[in-house]
């Protein structure tokens, strides 16, 4: 037994235990008191004052299965809390690149706080204890001992701040030295500086990279859009001169329609003079032609009265000439011979 309670319940341990002091058994299922014996022969050690049946370390309902080590590592914990202001934690971490060693010191202030053993952190499942903690009105860090079990990070998600240790750690520590640190609660995978500025500049590498990229696509969108912007002018351009050219087709086509019937009507209003001109000179020939029919008649008629007789070949033709002059169809030497001369003007 390395660990007992005093007169006002705080946990002693048998370094600093003190002679003729009075002392109890730690195990709450024995609480008889016990002699600090400090010797020159043996090591120091607690007794009972009379015999009893606690088992103390051994596996019963008050330890709960914890092993010796294991209980002596929280007490010697609980000890180094109750009697520092402060404790050094030494957390041992490597690159996880370059697997460089980057363990680092935490000093924990244990000023302002209380030291407590299988402290209930959460009010609501009194069952999720802490093998030792230190507790304020505001916060709890929690302490966890492990022997042969590492503790479940989700049955301390409810302390914010917690450390545990391996209880050789503890049990071997006699000068209040660094504590070496297994686990913590803002457990994560670190980078060395080197590591870090490696990776920075490959971002920088990377961000240059993709403004590279990005200037190259921009440069590439904006020629297509000038392109774009080109082909639709071009489009433009071509369908301007498209319309520009239908509008002069149509005008021309207009103003060759309005020639058209110009010249239609031109060419009606010629015709019309040709044939006000032909009706003309051909009523004028008819007219001329009356006269000399008029006076051809009169000259026959003066003949036939002159002569009585048959015709001589001449005169024949001379009638055949006037009958075709006429467009007479009976102008033909047999109708000459049927008549006589005066009766065939007596037809006439």
């Amino acid at each position: 037994m390395e660990f007992v309670l005093n007169e006002n319940n705080d946990v002693i341990s048998i370094k600093t235990a003190q002679k003729k002091k009075e002392y109890k058994c730690i195990d709450p299922l024995c609480g008889i008191p016990v002699i600090f014996c400090n010797g020159e022969i043996r090591n120091p050690y607690f007794k009972h004052k009379r015999l009893c049946c606690c088992t103390c370390y051994n596996k019963s309902i008050w330890n709960q299965g914890e092993s010796d080590r294991h209980l002596n590592a929280k007490y010697k914990l609980f000890e180094m809390l109750k009697n520092n202001d402060f404790i050094t934690i030494k957390q041992p971490r490597k690159c996880i690149n370059c697997f460089v060693d980057m363990s680092q010191i935490i000093k924990i202030n244990t000023t302002g706080y209380k030291p407590h053993l299988e402290f209930s952190y959460n009010p609501t499942n009194k069952s999720k204890k802490v093998d030792v903690a230190l507790n304020n009105d505001i916060t709890t860090i929690g302490f966890e001992i492990c022997h042969t079990h590492k503790t479940s990070k989700t049955n301390r998600a409810d302390i914010v701040e917690w450390y545990e240790f391996n209880a050789d750690s503890i049990n071997l520590n006699d000068n209040n030295e660094i504590l070496q640190c297994e686990r913590l609660y803002n457990e994560s995978n670190y980078k060395c500086s080197n590591c870090v500025n490696k990776e920075i500049e490959m971002e920088k590498q990377r961000i240059i990279n993709i403004d590279n990229i990005y200037k190259f696509n921009n440069n590439l969108v904006l020629d297509e859009l000038l392109n774009i912007e080109k082909q639709k002018q071009d489009k433009i351009l071509e369908l301007e001169k498209i319309e520009k050219e239908k509008n002069e087709k149509m005008k021309l086509d207009e103003l060759n329609k309005y020639q058209k019937q110009i010249d239609e009507e031109n060419k009606i209003k010629q015709d019309i003079i040709l044939e006000e001109e032909r009706r003309i000179k051909n009523e004028e020939r008819i007219k001329n032609h009356k006269k000399e029919l008029k006076l051809e008649r009169k000259r026959i008629k003066e003949l036939v009265k002159l002569t009585g007789e048959k015709l001589k070949e001449d005169n024949i033709e001379l009638i055949i000439d006037y009958l075709q002059l006429c467009n007479d169809p009976r102008c033909s030497y047999e109708n000459l011979e049927k008549y006589n001369l005066l009766e065939y003007f007596n037809m006439l």
